[in-house]
């Protein structure tokens, strides 16, 4: 569960403390205690209820085996002008130690011009990972730093996720001002809002080599089920942000949720996929034009499971739906070399439970576990996905099936190898360091 922007009162406690805000009530068109409308409502009455403070609601959410996360701004004030962080790092996270905090967003809104490099914004979000790490408890560190000075390239050397974009709203591909970046390849000076999915989608697509175990690109938080967009392009933006492993993080109401949003943010084969840590993010094989030069895009993303499966994604960015698309083999499998074309494999479609896919001359198939064989033939080897929807996704599993495997040390020893050389550590260590340019894992016997 996690608390976000406004929780904290007017001001600091008398040793300059964080406190919440107790219970208040506000009619409409009232601020909290002259506080700015941002942390309310315009036009509804709310009631807020932090009476016993935040280590009272921490126990009671503890109780549920759940985690607690809270917010804050490494800036004077957060970007609701409640107190932020800056220069109250050591006693802001003491604080959330002892209210038994798991996890902790830090925002990037008045930060009195402590940024426009890497060097000073990454100076400015060490301090409170420094102060983090003094309290010895485990907080998980999320950067809410839009993006901004090229944080992909430092994130994961303070934190444990970055966001890459300005905020997101419930679009699919609106292009919209007030987000003007479009990608991530050139330093973006203006954030910004208003981020449609295929937006901060495409400033991922470049990212995935940024990531790994223990630090993740953040795409900012879920839309699913806000009414935004349409059912189809919910499951492409949760199966994408699935896919490059972004933190999972629910913006809509919970308590409100239609059958439809619930089905999507409940697919355990999907979150499966984003909860996979073995592996780096996924990441984008090709994009290319619609056929018949049709406005939007295809896309074939890749991404690696544990115990030699892969995941394919195939992505109908355009506004008409697709009756049947050839996907070239080859290229998803541009990395493994020669070895699949002789494994048989199972595919699976994870949204669909009357899959629509086939290799190339077999039958399309009516089940959902699709056995097939690959040919000699690699280079013709062709996957035929059928019925995609605008705006929409074909997400598909490959499982090698087990009787067909052989001996996986033969598998890895096939994996090109750059460099392999003997570091000396110390006086009498060494360390055998191995340098690949495959994203196969590799095993050593």
């Amino acid at each position: 569960m996690q608390i976000d922007d406004c929780w904290q009162a007017p001001h600091r406690g008398p040793n300059n403390e964080p406190i919440a805000d107790p219970e208040k009530y506000v009619t409409s068109h009232q601020s909290i205690l002259g506080l700015p409308k941002i942390c309310t409502h315009p036009t509804v009455a709310i009631i807020i209820r932090f009476p016993s403070g935040i280590k009272h609601l921490s126990n009671q959410i503890h109780a549920l085996g759940l985690k607690l996360g809270i917010y804050s701004d490494a800036g004077t004030y957060t970007c609701g002008k409640r107190f932020g962080s800056l220069g109250y790092e050591i006693n802001d996270a003491q604080a959330y130690a002892d209210w038994g905090v798991d996890y902790l967003k830090y925002d990037n809104c008045y930060n009195e011009g402590l940024s426009g490099t890497p060097s000073i914004s990454a100076t400015r979000y060490r301090t409170m990972r420094n102060a983090l790490n003094d309290t010895g408890r485990p907080i998980v560190y999320s950067l809410c730093q839009w993006g901004e000075d090229q944080v992909w390239n430092w994130g994961a050397t303070i934190a444990n996720s970055w966001r890459i974009s300005g905020d997101i709203y419930d679009n699919f591909d609106r292009p919209d001002d007030r987000c003007p970046c479009p990608d991530s390849s050139v330093p973006c000076p203006l954030a910004g809002f208003h981020c449609s999915v295929m937006n901060i989608l495409e400033k991922a697509a470049g990212l995935g080599q940024k990531a790994g175990p223990g630090g993740w690109n953040d795409l900012d938080m879920l839309e699913v089920g806000n009414g935004g967009m349409s059912y189809d392009e919910y499951v492409t933006h949760f199966s994408m942000w699935a896919l490059v492993k972004s933190p999972l993080i629910l913006g809509n109401d919970v308590t409100k949720m239609s059958p439809e949003t619930k089905s999507i943010i409940s697919n355990k084969e999907v979150i499966a996929i984003n909860q996979d840590a073995e592996h780096s993010a996924g990441y984008r094989v090709w994009k290319k034009p619609t056929p018949n030069g049709r406005q939007g895009n295809l896309q074939l993303w890749k991404s690696y499971l544990s115990h030699g499966e892969f995941v394919l994604a195939f992505i109908n960015a355009s506004p008409q739906q697709i009756g049947s698309y050839v996907i070239s083999l080859s290229e998803f499998f541009i990395d493994e070399g020669q070895w699949p074309m002789s494994r048989t494999w199972t595919v699976k479609d994870l949204w669909n439970s009357t899959g629509a896919t086939s290799i190339r001359q077999v039958h399309n198939a009516h089940n959902n576990q699709i056995p097939i064989t690959m040919s000699s033939d690699y280079k013709d080897l062709q996957l035929i996905v059928n019925n995609i929807p605008s705006n929409g996704i074909k997400l598909l599993k490959l499982t090698e099936q087990q009787a067909e495997k052989t001996d996986d040390r033969r598998d890895r020893t096939r994996v090109p190898i750059s460099w392999l050389y003997l570091l000396k550590v110390g006086i009498d260590g060494y360390m055998l360091c191995l340098v690949s340019y495959s994203n196969v894992p590799l095993a050593f016997y």
